[in-house]
This record gives structure tokens, sequence and C-alpha cells, in this order.
């Protein structure tokens, strides 16, 4: 089984704000970037799409126009909790110190841990996989694809910011039943 995972486009937020369970408006250049991302898939078919609730990632996967969409929480970006909407210049060392240390396992205040959005979203692959979906579609955060890729390349959760992941794109990996991800396909 092959899944694609898609980013939602660009965001229209102040530049460094904090949000990932925070619905934010999608930026103006969305229009042109959806454009984009329907000519880069134009010969892919899939056979289902599933989507985040977050209107980022479910406008974009209507939007595609290639099929019922399902929505799913497990595939909502981390929960950051109570600094949602702040931007990050304005959290201090001392309120973020021990959450930069260690993002994986430590979880911003009233927020979830790096490691829960992974189990979710494993939870997610799983359901996934009992469903027998041959080439869905998913469209969803950088967090979640980030966590994916770490699954696929079997790294740690810790390396997950090392790859350059921008709004709009996509990965295409192999999934496997008791492994999970298990490949990196294409980018």
């Amino acid at each position: 089984m092959h899944l694609t995972l898609l980013r939602h486009t660009a965001v229209a937020s102040p530049k460094g704000l904090c949000y990932g369970h925070l619905d934010v408006a999608l930026a103006d250049s969305y229009d042109d970037e959806r454009q984009r991302i329907l000519q880069r898939m134009t010969d892919t078919s899939f056979s289902h799409i599933f989507a985040s609730p977050s209107q980022r990632c479910l406008r974009l996967a209507e939007d595609l126009n290639r099929g019922r969409v399902c929505i799913d929480a497990r595939l909502k970006e981390l929960d950051f909790g109570a600094w949602e909407g702040r931007l990050w210049s304005s959290i201090t060392p001392e309120e973020s110190g021990e959450w930069t240390e260690d993002f994986v396992n430590r979880a911003p205040p009233q927020g979830e841990t790096y490691a829960a959005l992974a189990l979710r979203f494993q939870d997610f692959l799983q359901d996934l996989y009992a469903l027998r979906c041959p080439a869905p579609l998913v469209v969803t955060h950088s967090g979640v694809i980030r966590a994916a890729i770490c699954m696929a390349a079997q790294r740690s959760l810790h390396t997950a910011f090392e790859d350059a992941l921008d709004f709009g794109s996509s990965i295409t990996l192999k999934l496997m039943p008791s492994l999970g991800v298990t490949e990196k396909i294409k980018q």
C-alpha cells in the first residue's frame, strides 16, 4: 500500500506565530498553490482521501475534487496548548526550556508531546491498513508528515525537524501491516 501525505498550503498568520490546533486562515496565495498541487497530481489517482479537521487541510482536500473526504482528528497538528496563538518570540526560555530540551517527551503547558502525536498517527495508520486502501491521500500538517518520515527512515523523532517540508509539498510512503510506515518512495 502506498500512502501519499500532502501538507496544507501557506497560511495567513503573522510570521513566527505558534499554531498547531489553532485553526488559522489560508494565505491569499491559496488558489495558485492549489493549482500547482493539482498540476503535480494530474496523473495520480487515490482510493481514499483523509484530512485533518483543520480548515487549512480540509479545504484543500475538498478542493482537489478527487472524491469524498474522510475527516480524522488523529491527523491534526501538534497541540501547543497555552502557546497557541502566541508569537514564538514571546515565549520565554523559562517557559519553553524543558520542552525545547526534549520536545518528543515533554509537552507545552496544556499541550501534547510529539511522541503522543506520533502515537495517534500510528493508530491512524493501523486503521488505514485494516481498511485495505491501496492508494490513500492524507492531507495533513508538517508535524504529522515529519513523524511519518522518521518512521519510514527508522529514525528517532528527535530528528523530525532535520527535513525541509514546504507548504503544499507531498511525500509518498510504503505502508506495511505491522510495522507502519516502512520506506520513503518519493518526495
